[in-house]
């Protein structure tokens, strides 16, 4: 009878396999959660930059109810939430309204220039200044 005496190297391959797939799926997993956080990161800095312009507008509008109203009115701060926005006005035939906000450290400052003309206003430019 002979012997065999030959090394099964096949007992390893199993361990082998396994530890490549966890490798792999270890990496997947990985780029998966960086993807995920950068994706929520900047989700949150855009809903913060949408807030804060939104807030800015908001100043605005109101500025032009109220230079409507009372063509004296010079401006003012309001509250909105916990957003502060400060309403400024310079000029008096443009006027230029400014309203700025602020919301976690992203700013947001819109000027309007506006003619008023016999009880009528007029918006010639809006721009957002950043």
């Amino acid at each position: 009878m002979k012997k065999n005496n030959a090394i099964n190297y096949e007992s390893g391959h199993t361990l082998v396999t396994i530890l490549v797939f966890t490798v792999v799926a270890l990496a997947v997993v990985t780029a998966s959660v960086n993807a995920i956080i950068t994706i929520t990161r900047s989700t949150a800095v855009l809903e913060r930059h949408i807030i804060v312009t939104q807030a800015a507008e908001s100043g605005i509008e109101n500025a032009i109810l109220r230079l409507l109203r009372d063509p004296s009115y010079n401006g003012e701060i309001l509250t909105i939430n916990d957003i502060t926005v400060i309403i400024t006005l310079a000029g008096s035939d443009p006027k230029v309204i400014s309203a700025s906000s602020q919301y976690f450290g992203e700013k947001q400052t819109i000027e309007v220039t506006v003619t008023y003309n016999e009880n009528r206003l007029t918006i010639s430019s809006w721009n957002y200044v950043y």
